[in-house]
């Protein structure tokens, strides 16, 4: 018998493909298809710099296009020319989104103008209007995803898992709170590990949950008191996304994300809901269905892993010769005077040569990794199956035991950064040598410690640990660490990113629209002549 979560499943896709079909046949987007590889070529190039995860490739794009339309012009009618966008940079097919999604999206462009208008009247600190006016920019940018991507699987997918672990949680270890709400670190688990949410992303799917009707303006509407308590809204949902329990049932949905990948591929390939119900009541079937969707998806996960990698490398590479060229060599020659042509070709060589060998020592998971999955699979789909997914929650550490502790870690970081630099120095690097090979090796550490977990990603194989593993983790933590503060920080303020967008960009799709425009009025000349 199938499990209660598969039925609701089931019952669910049924009423969303009856939606689909009842759509009617409406009026398509259309670009200009020459314009549109012009564009295509450009967005692959320009992902070379601000290289990104494929599935924040999107709101990134709409995140800026929304910032540069605004910035030039104070007209906010701009959701046509933010779709027309995405089509060209190839984000959305062409000749297939219907017309209808442009009022969709200029209502929310609409929403968010008018809470931009109404926050200046809040008169709350500059720091807080700054930092208030940002989070609204990153809110509509999620929405408009949302509208044009509607995220109809994704959902499917994540109220299964959500149902399928919470209804056979064992927890072990800390308690959770007194009202034993659990729901909220399993959300935001499954957000990241299942959809792989950034921040933005949780933050505007959380807030959803508070204020369903945010963006609807009105008498009845809910955006009059959703402005009024933004400041206490991105307060609330910063202390939720730190929730100390969030990291253990994030480890919970990391490790079994792999199931629901593997049955939302089975989704996909039966097509409508009667054959999905026959594969999955199947269980001869459901093994077959389920093999071929591993099989393609480590082999996507493969190519993707390599792609991943590929772009690390010539990120790394560019980078390092971009800061060679401002920084590096300047200082060496003309204040401390101690330029070497073989450290400098060395240091460029050498981030880029490190992200080599680290993938290359990645390895995917073995063949017993899809009995695991399997096993689970029949777990979440069947009734009589047992069940159960365990929670370990932190124990609360003594302030001795927490004092002994970051004591030793800080221990680790001198330890690490002292031998570094002691080696550095023994081969006569330059003071703003060491500094940039501190820096750039840091940020190796951590895209590489990145790459080898989404290897695992797939894997249900528990690693084994070692004492040279161990002892790896040591030396290596301290510069994967600073590597993540860099990342970080980066995202926030990429000055290469933005003299891109404000010098390049900006003219770049100025020119697109009057390449648009000029071949449409050719087109249109050429019909004239009879």
């Amino acid at each position: 018998m199938l499990s209660r979560p598969i039925q609701q499943l089931l019952e669910r896709y049924k009423e969303v493909a009856q939606k689909v079909t009842s759509q009617q046949a409406v009026a398509t987007i259309h670009v200009d298809e020459v314009a549109s590889r012009v564009a295509l070529f450009y967005e692959k190039t320009r992902n070379l710099v601000d290289y990104q995860e494929e599935h924040l490739i999107r709101k990134t794009f709409i995140l800026r296009t929304i910032r540069r339309r605004l910035f030039v012009s104070q007209d906010t009618d701009i959701a046509e020319s933010i779709i027309k966008e995405l089509i060209r940079a190839g984000h959305l097919p062409n000749d297939a989104v219907p017309e209808t999604k442009i009022a969709e999206a200029q209502r929310i462009i609409d929403a968010h103008h008018e809470f931009s208008n109404q926050l200046k009247a809040l008169h709350l600190e500059k720091q807080k209007q700054n930092e208030a006016a940002e989070w609204l920019l990153h809110i509509a940018a999620n929405a408009i995803e949302e509208t044009l991507f509607p995220p109809t699987r994704d959902d499917l997918l994540l109220d299964l898992m959500l149902r399928s672990l919470n209804n056979h949680l064992s927890i072990s270890g800390e308690r959770p709170p007194e009202d034993g709400n659990t729901v909220l670190p399993l959300f935001v688990g499954v957000q990241k590990g299942l959809l792989r949410a950034d921040q933005d992303q949780l933050q505007y799917r959380l807030m959803k949950l508070l204020y369903p009707r945010w963006n609807v303006l009105g008498e009845d509407a809910g955006g009059a008191d959703f402005i009024q308590n933004v400041p206490d809204i991105i307060r609330r949902l910063g202390l939720d996304l730190k929730n100390p329990l969030i990291p253990a049932f994030l480890k919970l949905c990391n490790h079994y994300n792999t199931v629901y990948f593997l049955i939302g591929d089975i989704i996909d390939e039966a097509g409508n809901a009667e054959t999905l119900e026959r594969i999955l009541s199947d269980e001869d079937e459901l093994e077959r269905r389920a093999k071929t969707a591993y099989d393609r998806r480590f082999k996507r996960e493969r190519g993707r892993l390599r792609r991943m990698a590929f772009f690390s490398v010539i990120s790394f590479f560019l980078s390092k010769i971009a800061v060679a060229l401002a920084i590096e060599i300047p200082i060496e020659r003309h204040i401390t005077d101690t330029f070497s042509l073989s450290i400098t070709v060395f240091s460029i060589l050498f981030p880029p040569l490190l992200m080599l060998l680290i993938t290359a020592l990645v390895r995917m998971p073995s063949a017993r990794n899809f009995d695991l999955l399997l096993d689970e699979i029949k777990k979440v789909t069947y009734e009589n199956m047992p069940k159960e997914y365990a929670v370990a929650l932190p124990k609360k550490k003594s302030l001795l035991v927490r004092s002994l502790v970051g004591v030793f870690y800080f221990a680790t970081f001198v330890v690490s950064f002292y031998l570094l630099t002691e080696i550095l120095l023994f081969f006569d690097f330059g003071i703003a040598n060491i500094v940039i090979f501190t820096f750039f090796t840091s940020l190796v550490a951590a895209t590489g410690v990145k790459i080898r977990n989404r290897s695992r990603e797939i894997s249900l194989e528990k690693e084994r640990a070692t004492v040279g593993s161990f002892l790896l983790d040591l030396f290596v933590m301290p510069f994967v660490t600073v590597g993540q503060w860099v990342i970080a920080g980066l995202l926030k303020f990429n000055v290469i990113v933005l003299a891109i967008n404000l010098f390049i960009e900006l003219p770049f799709q100025v020119f697109i629209e009057f390449l648009e425009n000029l071949r449409g009025f050719i087109a249109l000349k050429k019909e004239e002549i009879s």
